[in-house]
Formats: structure tokens, C-alpha cells, sequence
């Protein structure tokens, strides 16, 4: 035995799994692409529109009520004017109009009208999609268009994807990609029509081969299996050239409710967008008429992205490492060069298995499943919709508007120069864009302002795969990783540089309020002199409208305005300040819990064990090892007071190289559970001493920032790695009067050297870190008059930067900003 599947199974099939008429429409175009054919004509002919055939009917229902039911011929005005009625109904446009009411003009009888009304709506309303292309034999018919789920075209595909890795990855010259694998294509005649007429030959065949297909009948019998509803191909008519290729396919008896403004809407929404719109020149190769006119398939108007407000061009490439890199230009005022802005990003190895680490299973997770994904490319286009104005050659703002609408949805992804649907839809937000926005509250990057695609490939790109409906790629680790990189481009680096631009702009804006007092005081002065000589020159001005008064009176309400906005900038910094040493609080408590569950566990662990140990001296290396804990505890909360609210804001002098020595040694646990190999050096090696006077506290924070960033890096090397041997080395510097910190682990692409000093900018997933660390660091050094920053001169493989400078007297001796 072995499965048996019903008829009706076949049915459903073709009424669900392809999702769309314009989805129907492009599988179907797409067997005459990868037949051969340069274009596929696909023609709607509507001879009775069906708002028409529904008033129409219902008037042959009405008027025929108590009629003769046999063919006696009709005399009655009423029967001759419905005719009339019908006839006039039928579309002159239409290739088949004339046939159509010749039909109806031959009904004689109110029966013959309604049989001849019922098949004009079914046969001569129909759908035809002809190719020029190789053409089926009569056994192909049989053998290969009736199979479902053929794997012709997948060997079609595979034979196509070889001869182009062969070829060094090139598409093969004077061949098009094979679109088509799965064999359900043709189930999408099923969607559009209940009836498939098929005329088809080769090159040197004599006669047309025909296949008549009712697809009701796969319905009609709940019990019948599939095998027993027979579909036979046969020979039809000879051809009037035996070298005469090609298919037509007819539907009729459709589906749906077709007219001309839905077929422009076919064309506008989904045709223009099946072939990459980027390309100049290039368009989707199917020629569309509704009632014998052309109907066009818009082009679109490139001059749009000639005015784009940011553009962002990104490459993937998996040789010889995965790495992804690209270049964001953004011009806000096309009027001023000054707003210009350009930025270059780049992720690879450990990093770019971060950024996608959160979205996924850690074991999933290798530098084979990068590989895996495949080299593709990333062309995006910003706009702000507030700044757009009228463009020439495209219309006024309106029009500019409304062209951005018709395109604008998202990231578009094209395979070999095909689009996958549905991704770039409106309808479709497959980056969660739109939601990440309303979840920020910030509007720069949602899918109403951005055209763009992905690139891909079937010979590169073999592990995303289409799913059989044609609605998106198969969900896969590959495709996850994709989405992964994508939403990391547009929330992290759009974003994060769109966010950059503004704040620079603000900057450029901002008044400075204590010179702005000055000003105020000295106009004030001024007024005073210039309304003293006013007075004694028209003295009746003051008596008659007490001017003095009044002018005092406004005087005084702009002082207490400006004593308020003084105070409000004061507030600010003490809260800038404040934000600091919190998050540094926040980070420290997060450690300590950290540390103190650890170091508890332990401690109950050795009490248990020694519960069972007898009275012995062995009682003694229990309570030694217990002791040697808390010791680690009690140095972890020695370096953790400085940071309370008694002491984080008092400087303090000590020796710099004794307190980094004290923080890496709370640290020691950590590392060996780690195998970190921590080396620390001073210069000069012997009785260096590095004298300080700062915020104990708040070096505490630095210096825990950064070897927690190092510590996550190597372990994610690790994980990548598993033969890798982690290493941290801390350098104290008493000649320099610097404190650097260098690791072996993936590093930081020169690229992103100030980038990673941002505000919430990290490669880390969600839930490993806020990207606040290495920001509120460097906020901590420019409180002290220092600099943080990653050494250009020390690089590692990639030439990615490993070492952290905690620069104390760059470039003369320390002073804090309060001058102690």
C-alpha cells in the first residue's frame, strides 16, 4: 500500500497555495521564460463585464418567470428589448465581441437567450498567456505538465547553476536563469479559471498538441481519487509551419471579476516590481492587453533616487571570511554642500556572528552558517518625506509624494533580477521596521520612506529557498541571518548615523547661554542710557504714559526668563553627570550580584562538603578555602565603595598601578572560568609608580567597562573558535601616564574607532548589551580632562584594533576640570 490521493485534493491545491491572481500570473509567464521565450504575452479579453452580466441576468430572471419553458419561439416586445438589452452590454473593444452578439441574437426562445447569456460570460470572458518559447511535444504533455511537482525544471536549474559555477559564478552567455523548480506552476490556472485549454508543439512537429482540462471535475466526486478523473492529451490541428514553436494557454470560465482598472493595478503594484526597477533599461518581459489595448507596465522614474536624502550601498562576502561592509551618503539640503555627510561601516567574523547571535540558537551559530548564506548585495534609498519638494522631471511635491508612495515598503529582494514576493509590500513588514519605530517613538527608518532590495543568487545563494506559494523565502537559519544583517544596517548604522547627523546639527545650533547673559546685560546697560536720554528730551512721554514703569516692568520678566533658562542648563549638566556614575552604579551592582551568587553557591557547597568530612585537620583547608572566598567577596566590595554615593564624587590621590592591580584581582575568578590568560605590566617593570588625582570611583567604572567588553568578545571567539586561547594584557604606564588594555580577540574595524564610543551603538545581541559601556567611559575620561580611545598603531588580523588607551595627561600633565 501507499498513499492515494483524492481528486478534490488537486482542486484545493490550486485554489490555495498560490496566494494571488498577479502570483498565478507570474508563474505562469514564468514557464514561457524558462521555455525559451524573450516575452509572454498575456491578454484579458472581458466581451461581458460582470457588473454588466448581474443587472443583466437578473432582468432575464425576472422577465422569464412564467414563460414557456420549450424552445416556442418569443415574440414578446419585453423578450426583444432584454435581448437588445444584453446585446448592447457586450464590450465593442473586446476581439470577441461581434461573436458574442451574434449568440445572443440567435436565441429565439427565453431559454436559448439564457443558456446563449450564461455562455457568452463563460466562454468568451477569458485569459490567454502565449510564449514563443521551445514548446511540448505530445509526451511532454503527458508525461511532464501532468506530473505535479515535476523535477523537470530543477534539473533544468541544476544543469544552469553548474555550467555557471563553472564559469566562476557568471551567468552563462545567452542563457536566462531556470525561475521555475517546484512543478505547480500550472496549478495557477486552477486559481484564475475553472476551464485550461492548452495548444503547444515543437520545432518540427506537424501538429498542435492540445489538452483540455475542466477542473470542476476534481471537485465534483468527494470519494474520487485523482487517477480516476481522465485528463488525455491529443493531436490537434496541423500547423501552417512546421518550424512554429511555442504555448497558449486559455482560461476560461475565470474566477475572478476582471475589468481595466484592475488590471492597471496589477501592473502598477506587481508586474513593474517582478524585475529589478534598479536597472535602467531593464523590464519585466511580459507584453499585457486588456480588449485588444496594450496595457503598460510603469517603468520607474529613476530621477526619484537621484534626490534621495541618504543612500546606503552594502556588500556580503564570504571569501575569504564573511564580512559585511558598505558606504551611507547622506545630503540633507542638496543647496548646501556643507550638509553632506558620508560614513563607511564594516562587520566581520566574531562581530558579525554577534549582530545575528541574538536572533538565534547559539549552535546554530558558525562561521560555516555565514558562509552557507552567501554573497549578496544591498542598495537602499532614504527619503525624508517632510523635505520633499517638487523635482524636475517627475512633477510638484504632490507627485513626488505620490511616486514615493507607489514604491516606497520596505527592502525588496531580487533573485538572479526576479523579485521574490512579497518582501518591499507595503502589505509586508518583514524587517519589523514599522514596528520598531512606533516601539522607539522614532520615525527616521519605517518602510514609507525607504526603496531598496537585496540582491541574490541561485548559484550563490542555494540555501534560500522560495517557499512552494511563492510568499517569501522558506524560514531557515540562512534566511534568519539575513534578516539579521539587514535589520543591524538599517537600526543600527541608518539609523544610528541618521540620529549622528541630527545631534551635529543641534550642536551647530546651540546658544551659548552664559555669553548670551553677557549680551543681555550689555544691551540692558544700553537701553537704560538710550531711555534716560528719551525722557529728558520729551519728559510729557512719561508723565502722560508712564513709559519707565512699563519698560522696567517687561525688563525684569526677561531677567527672571533668563535666570530660569541659566538654571535649566545647570540642571542639565548635574543630571548629565548623575547619568554617568548611575549607569557606572548600575553596571558595578550587576557585577557584584554577579560575583556574590557565584561566590555563595561556592561557599554552601564547601560547608555541605564538609559536613561529611570527618573531625580531622582536614577541617582546617575547608575553612581555608572558605576564607579565600570571602576574601574575593570582601575586594569586590572594597573596589565597589568608591562608587557610593559618600564617594563618587570625591578625588582622591593614589597610586594608579596598585588600584588597577586591586580591580583585575577581583577579576580572577572570572578569568579562569574563562581560561583567560591575564599578563599585567607596568613601565618601567621595576617600582613604577603612577600617582593620581581623581575620582577613585569613577576609574573603577572604566576600567570595568572595559574588561567586560573584552571579557564577552572572547568568549564569543571562543565560540567560534573552540581551539582559541583568549588572552587580556593590562599595561600601566607611569612614564605615559596611560592605562592600556589590549586582548586577542576579534577586535574593532578601524571603520567603527568612534563609533563604538556612541551611545547605544554595540554588535552585541539583544538582552547582552545596551551599547551604553564604552560611551559612558569615555563621558568619565572627558570629565577628567583624559581620553579614552582605541591606539590606531596596534592592529591585529583585518587589521581590526585590539588596544584601549586610558590616556591621563594627554599630551601634558593632569588636571581635573575643577583644577584640584
Amino acid at each position: 500500500m501507499t498513499f492515494r490521493v483524492a481528486a478534490r485534493t488537486l482542486f484545493h491545491l490550486g485554489a490555495e497555495l498560490i496566494s494571488s491572481d498577479g502570483v498565478a500570473f507570474y508563474e505562469l509567464i514564468k514557464n514561457g521564460l524558462d521555455a525559451g521565450s524573450r516575452t509572454v504575452r498575456l491578454e484579458i479579453v472581458i466581451a461581458l463585464p460582470h457588473p454588466t452580466y448581474r443587472q443583466l441576468k437578473n432582468q432575464l430572471i425576472n422577465h422569464s418567470n412564467g414563460q414557456p419553458k420549450g424552445d416556442t419561439p418569443s415574440h414578446d416586445a419585453s423578450f426583444e428589448s432584454v435581448r437588445e438589452m444584453a446585446c448592447h452590454g457586450i464590450d465593442a473593444a473586446a476581439p470577441t465581441s461581434s461573436e458574442a452578439v451574434q449568440r445572443l441574437r440567435d436565441a429565439k426562445t427565453w431559454k436559448q437567450l439564457c443558456v446563449a447569456f450564461e455562455s457568452v460570460y463563460s466562454d468568451m470572458n477569458y485569459i490567454t498567456i502565449s510564449d514563443t518559447g521551445s514548446g511540448m511535444s505530445l509526451e511532454e504533455l503527458t508525461d511532464t505538465f501532468l506530473t505535479i511537482g515535476t523535477p523537470a525544471r530543477l534539473k533544468e536549474k541544476e544543469q544552469w547553476i553548474t555550467k555557471s559555477r563553472d564559469g566562476g559564478g557568471t551567468i552563462p552567455h545567452g542563457t536566462r536563469p531556470v525561475l521555475g523548480e517546484k512543478g505547480v506552476g500550472r496549478l495557477s490556472a486552477m486559481r484564475l479559471g475553472n476551464v485550461l485549454h492548452i495548444e503547444t508543439s515543437r520545432a518540427g512537429e506537424t501538429h498542435w498538441n492540445i489538452l483540455n482540462v475542466n477542473w470542476s471535475r476534481f471537485s465534483e466526486n468527494l470519494d474520487a481519487l485523482i487517477e480516476d478523473i481522465p485528463v488525455q492529451p491529443v493531436v490537434g490541428a496541423r500547423k501552417s509551419d512546421a518550424h512554429q514553436a511555442g504555448t497558449t494557454i486559455l482560461i476560461s470560465e475565470l474566477s475572478g471579476i476582471w475589468s481595466l482598472p484592475r488590471v492597471l493595478e496589477i501592473c502598477q503594484k506587481e508586474f513593474s516590481r517582478l524585475t529589478d526597477p534598479f536597472t535602467k533599461g531593464l523590464r519585466f518581459p511580459a507584453r499585457v492587453y486588456f480588449n485588444g489595448q496594450q496595457v503598460d507596465i510603469p517603468r520607474f522614474n529613476h530621477i526619484l533616487f537621484e534626490h534621495a536624502h541618504a543612500t546606503i550601498n552594502a556588500t556580503y562576502t564570504t571569501d575569504p571570511e564573511p564580512r559585511l561592509s558598505g558606504h551611507i551618503w547622506y545630503v540633507g539640503n542638496r543647496r548646501k554642500a556643507s550638509d553632506e555627510r558620508e560614513k563607511t561601516f564594516v562587520l566581520e567574523g566574531t562581530h558579525a556572528v554577534s549582530v545575528v547571535g541574538g536572533k538565534l540558537p547559539q549552535e546554530d551559530i558558525t562561521a560555516d552558517t555565514l558562509r552557507r548564506l552567501g554573497p549578496f548585495s544591498l542598495t537602499l534609498y532614504w527619503y525624508n518625506r517632510q523635505r520633499l519638494s517638487a523635482i524636475e522631471g517627475i512633477g510638484n511635491r504632490k507627485a513626488v509624494r505620490d511616486l514615493l508612495s507607489r514604491w516606497a515598503g520596505g527592502v525588496m529582494v531580487f533573485r538572479d533580477g526576479f523579485r521574490v514576493s512579497p518582501y518591499g509590500n507595503l502589505e509586508d513588514d518583514w524587517l519589523d521596521l514599522d514596528r520598531r519605530a512606533l516601539a522607539y517613538r522614532s520615525h527616521k527608518v519605517n518602510r514609507a520612506q525607504i526603496i531598496g532590495k537585496v540582491e541574490i543568487s541561485s548559484v550563490s545563494n542555494s540555501h534560500l529557498i522560495d517557499q512552494t506559494n511563492r510568499e517569501g523565502l522558506r524560514d531557515s537559519v540562512e534566511k534568519r541571518v539575513l534578516v539579521g544583517f539587514l535589520k543591524w544596517v538599517l537600526e543600527t548604522e541608518l539609523l544610528g548615523f541618521l540620529d549622528d547627523v541630527d545631534r551635529e546639527k543641534q550642536a551647530k545650533e546651540e546658544i551659548d547661554l552664559y555669553d548670551l547673559e553677557v549680551r543681555t546685560k550689555d544691551h540692558d546697560a544700553k537701553l537704560d542710557h538710550v531711555l534716560a536720554r528719551l525722557l529728558d528730551a520729551y519728559p510729557e512721554v512719561e508723565q502722560e504714559f508712564h513709559i519707565k514703569a512699563l519698560i522696567q516692568e517687561n525688563r525684569q520678566v526677561l531677567r527672571t526668563t533668563m535666570a530660569e533658562v541659566l538654571q535649566r542648563a545647570e540642571d542639565y549638566e548635574t543630571g548629565r553627570s548623575q547619568l554617568v556614575h548611575l549607569a557606572g552604579i548600575g553596571l558595578m551592582v550587576e557585577i557584584l550580584a554577579h560575583e556574590l551568587n557565584r561566590a555563595t553557591t561556592y561557599t554552601l557547597n564547601t560547608l555541605s562538603d564538609a559536613r561529611r568530612v570527618p573531625v580531622s585537620d582536614q577541617i582546617a583547608t575547608v575553612f581555608s578555602t572558605l576564607e579565600a572566598q570571602l576574601r574575593s567577596l570582601q575586594k569586590r566590595l572594597r573596589t565597589l565603595d568608591p562608587l557610593s554615593t559618600r564617594g563618587r564624587q570625591d578625588k582622591e590621590s593614589f597610586d594608579m598601578v596598585t588600584w588597577v592591580q586591586d580591580v583585575l584581582d577581583t577579576h580572577r575568578a572570572q578569568f579562569d572560568r574563562h581560561s583567560i590568560h591575564l599578563q599585567f605590566r607596568t613601565v618601567p617593570d621595576q617600582g613604577a609608580r603612577f600617582t593620581v588625582r581623581v575620582v577613585k570611583g569613577m576609574i573603577v567604572q572604566v576600567l570595568e567597562n572595559l574588561i567586560s567588553n573584552s571579557v564577552y568578545w572572547l568568549a564569543q571567539e571562543r565560540r567560534l573558535t573552540p581551539t582559541f586561547r583568549p588572552e587580556i594584557t593590562v599595561e600601566v604606564d607611569a612614564v605615559e601616564k596611560q592605562v592600556r588594555l589590549s586582548d586577542n580577540g576579534p577586535g574593532i574595524e578601524p571603520a567603527r574607532q568612534e563609533q563604538v564610543f556612541q551611545a547605544f551603538h554595540s554588535t552585541k545581541p539583544p538582552g547582552a548589551g545596551s551599547g551604553l559601556g564604552l560611551f559612558i567611559a569615555r563621558e568619565i575620561a572627558e570629565y577628567h580632562d583624559a581620553e579614552l580611545y582605541l591606539d590606531p598603531t596596534r592592529s591585529g588580523p583585518f587589521q581590526n584594533l585590539h588596544t584601549f588607551v586610558f590616556d591621563l595627561a594627554p599630551g601634558q600633565n593632569h588636571s581635573s576640570k575643577d583644577g584640584q
